[in-house]
C-alpha cells in the first residue's frame, strides 16, 4: 500500500507537468498564426529586362515562391504600366532601374502595407502583354509602330493579360509633425503620423487619398468600390464627416469624394479668388480628418485640401491654381466636387490642307457590302478611264451612304475607312493596305540605292566663271545626310584655271553641274557715296584795362624822389614830367609805369580798341582801356566714295601718318612710331530682294589735336552702325555735337571790390565754340551688274 504523502507528491508532481505542457502548446498555438502570416509574403527578388525583334522591350519579374497573377492597369497621360502584386515583400538592393530602350525609360518598386508596386515608365502608351509563370512575370512592351493599334479609349485600364480595377490605398496627409518620404517617381507618398502610412500615385492616371478609415462607396465612373474600414476610434455621434476622399480622374480633373454620415446634412459652397470653400453647418469633423492633404503633384487643378471644425461648423478649403471649373452633386451620403481646368477656345482660323477633288458626282447607298465588289463598282463607271488590281489583303464589308459627291473622293473615303492605300502606274491603280505599299516603297528605295552603289563614276571638269572654285569645293564636300557628293565621288580643285575636277556617277554630275550654274553667277555691285562734314562756330570778346602813374622828382643835394610803377608800360608822354624813361635809379629797365595792366586777350587777331591819357602837369598819368572781340564759322567736307560687291567689305582710307620718337629704354636707340590721323570709311553692303540695301557702316575722321607735355594727341571721331536703305536714298546719320562756352574774369585783389573804381582793376573775357560732325551715306546698286 503506497502511502498518503507519496501520493500527495506525485499530484504534485502531475500538476506541474500539465501545467507545464499547457503553457508550452499555448505558447506554439499563439506563435503559429504569426509564422503562417511571415510564411505567406511572397518576395521579389530581381527585375531584369532584354531586347527582343522590333525594338520590343521584355520586363522579367523574379519572385522567390510561386506568383498569382497581379492586378495591373494602366494610364496613357502620364504613360505608365502599373502592376500590383498583394502579399509580397521586396528583396531588392535598387528599387529603380534606368533601362532607356524602345519606348521603356525605366522601373521603379515600391512596397507599402504588405503590397509590392511595380511601375514601369514610357515615352508613350503602347501595347503590352503579361505572362505569368510558376516563379516569374513576364512583361512584354510592344513598339511604337504598334501604336495605332492600341484601342481608342483614353486613359482606360488597358485589357492586358490580367485586369482588375487599382486598389485603394490610403494616403496620410502632409504635416509638419511627418517624417515620411515623396517619391513622385512611383506615385507613392507616404508619411509617418499617427495616421497609418498613405499611397499616392501621381505617375499613374489614378490617385487615392482615401483614410483608413473610410466607410466606401462605389464610384461608377472608375467601375471599382473603396472597401469598407472600421475605425478602432469612436465615431461622433451627430452629423458628422466620416470620409474625405481625393481621386485624379482619366481626363486630368481633381475629384473630391466627402462621405457624410446623415444625407440631410447642408452643404454651402462658394468661391473665394482661387480657393473653393465648403461649409458644412452643425456637423462635427473626427480628429483624424482636421489635417491638410497636399495633392500638388497628382497633376490637377487643385494644389491643397485643408479640412477643420470652425466652431459647431465644418470648412474645407480647396486651393486651385491656374484658370478653372467646377461643379458638384450628391448622390446619398456621398458629396462629390470635380475640379478640372477649363478650357478656352480661342478663335483662330486653322487652315486645313484638303485636297481637290474633280470626278463626276456620285450617290451609294450599300448596307453591309463587299469592300471589293465597291471598288469594282467605282472603277466600272463609265467616265473612269482606268484600270484597278487589288491585292488579296483587301477584304471586309463597308456600309455606304454618299450623296452627291465627286468620285475621286469616294474612292478615297472607302480606302480610309479600311486602311488601304493607293499607288497609280500609268493608267492602272493598285489598291492593298498602306502598309504593304509602304513596304514595297521602301524596298524600291532600297533597290535604287544598290543601283547607285553599282553605277560606274565618271571624270568631269567644270570650270568656274565668277566663284573661287575652292569655295565651290567645300561646300560640295560638306558631309551628311544630304551631301552632294557621294561616299564614292571626290572633288578636287586647280587654283591656276580655277576649275572644279569631279568623280561621280552621271546621275551625281548632272545634280553638282546644276548647283554650280545657280551658284556662279556675278555678285551684284554697290557704289557707296559718302559725305562728311565738320561744321565750326566760334565767338569770343574781351575787355580790358591798364592803369598808371609815374614821378620823379629831385630834392636838391643829390636827394630825389622817383615813384611810379614796375609794370612795362609807355613812357611817351613823359616828357616835361622828369620822369625818364631809364629809371636808373630803381635799375628796373625803360618804360615801367603802369601800376595795373590786365588788358583785353583774346585768341587769334582780334579787332581790338584802346585808348590812353597822358601827362597832367608834371605827372605822368596813364590810363588804357582795350576792348576785343572775335568770330568765326568753317566747314569741312570730306567726300569719298566706293564701289564693291554684294555682302563684301569695302575700306577707303585717306589721312596723316604723325612721326613721334618712342624711346626704347636706358641704353637702346630710340625708334621712330607714326600715330595715323586719317579718314575713313569702312562698309559691307547686303542687297534684299526687294532692291534694298542693309549697311554695315564704320565710317572715321581724325585729327591732330594739341600737344600734352611735348606728346602727340589725336582728336578722334567715329561712328559705327547698320542701316537699311533704299536704293539711291540718303541716310544722314547723327554725328557727334560738341559746344565749349566759358566766361572769365582776371582781377586784383580788394582793389576790384571797391565801387565803380573797382573795375578798372579787373578783365573779362567770354568765349563760345560750336563744332558738330554730319554725315551722309548714300548707296547705289550698280545696274548690269
Amino acid at each position: 500500500m503506497i502511502p498518503l504523502f507519496v501520493l500527495k507528491r506525485l499530484r504534485r508532481v502531475f500538476q506541474i507537468m500539465a501545467t507545464g505542457f499547457l503553457l508550452l502548446m499555448g505558447s506554439h498555438l499563439f506563435l503559429m498564426p504569426n509564422a503562417v502570416a511571415l510564411e505567406s509574403f511572397n518576395r521579389l527578388e530581381k527585375i531584369g529586362f532584354s531586347t527582343m525583334p522590333g525594338n520590343r522591350v521584355q520586363i522579367q519579374l523574379n519572385f522567390a515562391r510561386s506568383v498569382q497573377p497581379p492586378q495591373s492597369f494602366s494610364t496613357d497621360n502620364p504613360a505608365r504600366i502599373v502592376l500590383d502584386f498583394p502579399d509580397t515583400k521586396l528583396g531588392l538592393k535598387n528599387k529603380s532601374q534606368t533601362i532607356g530602350i524602345g519606348v521603356v525609360q525605366s522601373t521603379r518598386a515600391v512596397e507599402a502595407i504588405g503590397r509590392t508596386r511595380i511601375v514601369i515608365k514610357l515615352v508613350a502608351m503602347v501595347p503590352y502583354d503579361i505572362q505569368v509563370g510558376s516563379h516569374r512575370v513576364l512583361v512584354t512592351v510592344e513598339n511604337m509602330a504598334s501604336k495605332s493599334t492600341m484601342p481608342s479609349t483614353r486613359d482606360s485600364l488597358i485589357p492586358a493579360t490580367y485586369v482588375s480595377p487599382p486598389p485603394t490605398l490610403p494616403v496620410s496627409p502632409v504635416s509638419s509633425t511627418s517624417s515620411g518620404y515623396d517619391d513622385s517617381s512611383t506615385g507613392w507618398t507616404s508619411a509617418v503620423s499617427s495616421t497609418p502610412s498613405g499611397y499616392d500615385d501621381s505617375s499613374t492616371g489614378w490617385t487615392s487619398a482615401v483614410s483608413s478609415t473610410s466607410s466606401g462607396y462605389d464610384d461608377s465612373s472608375t467601375g471599382w468600390t473603396s472597401p469598407t474600414r472600421v475605425s478602432s476610434k469612436p465615431v461622433p455621434r451627430g452629423p458628422h464627416i466620416q470620409d474625405v476622399d481625393f481621386q485624379r480622374t482619366s481626363d486630368g480633373a481633381g475629384r473630391i469624394a466627402i462621405t457624410l454620415s446623415d444625407p440631410a446634412i447642408v452643404v454651402d459652397m462658394y468661391t473665394k479668388g482661387q480657393n473653393i470653400v465648403l461649409e458644412f453647418p452643425h456637423t462635427a469633423l473626427p480628429k483624424k480628418l482636421d489635417r491638410r492633404l497636399d495633392v500638388l503633384d497628382f497633376a490637377t487643378p487643385i494644389s491643397f485640401i485643408d479640412t477643420f471644425p470652425l466652431g459647431s461648423n465644418v470648412r474645407m478649403n480647396i486651393t486651385a491654381q491656374g484658370n478653372f471649373e467646377h461643379h458638384a452633386y450628391q448622390k446619398d451620403n456621398l458629396y462629390v466636387i470635380e475640379v478640372k481646368e477649363k478650357v478656352e477656345l480661342k478663335k483662330e482660323e486653322i487652315k486645313i490642307e484638303e485636297r481637290k477633288y474633280e470626278g463626276q458626282l456620285v450617290s451609294f447607298n450599300f448596307q453591309d457590302v463587299e469592300v471589293r465588289a465597291v471598288l469594282s463598282l467605282l472603277f466600272d463607271l463609265p467616265w473612269v478611264n482606268m484600270n484597278m488590281i487589288a491585292s488579296q489583303e483587301v477584304s471586309g464589308s463597308i456600309t455606304l451612304r454618299l450623296k452627291n459627291i465627286p468620285w475621286d473622293q469616294a474612292l478615297d473615303i472607302i480606302l480610309e475607312a479600311k486602311g488601304l492605300g493607293m499607288r497609280k502606274l500609268g493608267n492602272v491603280v493598285m489598291i492593298d493596305l498602306k502598309n504593304n505599299i509602304d513596304e514595297r516603297k521602301q524596298r524600291e528605295l532600297s533597290a535604287q540605292k544598290k543601283i547607285k552603289e553599282l553605277e560606274p563614276l565618271h571624270t568631269e571638269f567644270i570650270k568656274v566663271n565668277y566663284a573661287k572654285a575652292n569655295d565651290l569645293a567645300s561646300l560640295l564636300h560638306t558631309r551628311g545626310q544630304h551631301s552632294f557628293v557621294s561616299q564614292r565621288g571626290n572633288v578636287s580643285t586647280d587654283e591656276r584655271t580655277n576649275t572644279l575636277i569631279i568623280q561621280e556617277t552621271a546621275s551625281k554630275i548632272s545634280e553638282i553641274r546644276n548647283l554650280i550654274n545657280s551658284l556662279d553667277t556675278p555678285i551684284r555691285q554697290v557704289l557707296i557715296e559718302s559725305r562728311l562734314v565738320i561744321a565750326n562756330s566760334n565767338f569770343s570778346k574781351g575787355l580790358g584795362v591798364k592803369f598808371g602813374y609815374s614821378a620823379n622828382e629831385d630834392l636838391g643835394q643829390g636827394n630825389g624822389v622817383v615813384f611810379g610803377g614796375k609794370v612795362g608800360g609807355d613812357t611817351l608822354f613823359s616828357g616835361g614830367t622828369g620822369f625818364t624813361s631809364d629809371n636808373t635809379l630803381t635799375a628796373e629797365g625803360q618804360g615801367e609805369n603802369f601800376i595795373v595792366s590786365l588788358p583785353a586777350i583774346v585768341e587769334g587777331t582780334p579787332a581790338s580798341l584802346g585808348l590812353a591819357i597822358g601827362k597832367i602837369g608834371s605827372y605822368l598819368l596813364q590810363l588804357e582801356l582795350s576792348a576785343m572781340q572775335s568770330e568765326g564759322s568753317g566747314e569741312i567736307i570730306s567726300s569719298p566714295r566706293i564701289i564693291t560687291g554684294n555682302q563684301q567689305e569695302a575700306i577707303i582710307t585717306q589721312g596723316t601718318e604723325i612721326p613721334y620718337i618712342e624711346s626704347a629704354g636706358v641704353g637702346a636707340v630710340a625708334q621712330v612710331q607714326f600715330k595715323q590721323a586719317v579718314l575713313e570709311l569702312k562698309v559691307t553692303p547686303q542687297i534684299t530682294p526687294d532692291d534694298r540695301i542693309n549697311m554695315e557702316l564704320s565710317i572715321k575722321k581724325d585729327s591732330v589735336g594739341a600737344r600734352i607735355n611735348g606728346n602727340i594727341s589725336i582728336d578722334k571721331r567715329e561712328v559705327k552702325t547698320n542701316v537699311l536703305v533704299d536704293n539711291g536714298d540718303t541716310v544722314v546719320l547723327g554725328g557727334v555735337y560738341e559746344r565749349s562756352s566759358s566766361n572769365n574774369i582776371t582781377r586784383v585783389p580788394f582793389l576790384s571790390d571797391l565801387p565803380l573804381i573797382g573795375n578798372l582793376f579787373k578783365r573779362r573775357s567770354s568765349q563760345d565754340d560750336k563744332s558738330e560732325l554730319l554725315i551722309f551715306i548714300t548707296p547705289r546698286i550698280l545696274k548690269g551688274s
